[in-house]
């Protein structure tokens, strides 16, 4: 049609051309058939309209982080089943659900990834998947602080200086962890990671600050106000 890249916006203007939709209630049959005419109309229609401007990674990503956050491992394994029919990389979920349990904890991380891997035996991929990471025990806090450094500057460093006496260590978490741990982990990366944790965050609800700063963090990383607004579209079904 156009022999050239397609911008998103123009590949959703053609009839059943919005790209990746999920479709949770896909498989209510005639038990729920009114629920599932109601969320077709909404996310499958008027919510794929707003949100074409996110590719089918990046709806990926954001749908995974939000249902680890939301800790609903049965509707995660039904975006698992649809992702791989429709022929998106499984290793994109599996790194979303990695990276939201840094925010979210591993009880619901753990739960996600229970259902990503009876998904995954369902489609007939074989497990584990590729291994991502690029850290090791002796590295991964001088590699997570600079990755802090590089998305939020030097202000940074002030974080540590002025912790409060006896919390220093949640800094050494934070950068460790959250960022050593993860954000320099392969398959993903960091506007995709940062877009991820935006994602998480505004799932778990009651982190309106650190959504603040990660929206600063995503648009330093060149994630733009578009793709922003776009993804919490996406999630307004499933967050509310």
């Amino acid at each position: 049609e156009w022999l050239e890249p397609v911008d998103p916006a123009a590949y959703a203007a053609l009839p059943g051309g919005r790209g990746f939709v999920f479709q949770p209630a896909a498989d209510t049959g005639d038990r729920d058939p009114e629920y599932r005419e109601i969320l077709e109309r909404f996310l499958g229609r008027q919510v794929a309209e707003q949100t074409a401007v996110l590719t089918e990674r990046q709806k990926l990503i954001v749908l995974g982080a939000s249902l680890t956050a939301l800790g609903t491992p049965t509707v995660l394994e039904k975006l698992a089943v649809q992702a791989v029919r429709d022929g998106l990389d499984p290793l994109v979920l599996r790194e979303s659900i990695y990276h939201a349990g840094a925010y979210c904890g591993a009880a619901r991380a753990l739960e996600a990834l229970a259902a990503f891997d009876r998904a995954m035996e369902r489609c007939g991929v074989a497990l584990p998947l590729e291994n991502c990471a690029t850290v090791t025990a002796e590295d991964r806090m001088e590699k997570g602080f600079a990755t802090q450094v590089r998305i939020f500057g030097d202000h940074i460093r002030d974080n540590y200086k002025n912790a409060p006496e006896g919390q220093l260590h949640i800094q050494e978490f934070l950068s460790a962890n959250c960022f050593g741990d993860y954000y320099t982990r392969t398959c993903l990366d960091i506007p995709e990671r940062e877009l991820c944790t935006f994602a998480a965050i505004a799932s778990l609800g009651g982190c309106e600050a650190q959504l603040g700063g990660h929206t600063a963090g995503n648009l330093a990383v060149g994630n733009s106000k578009e793709v922003l607004v776009a993804a919490l579209s996406l999630l307004v079904p499933f967050i509310g």
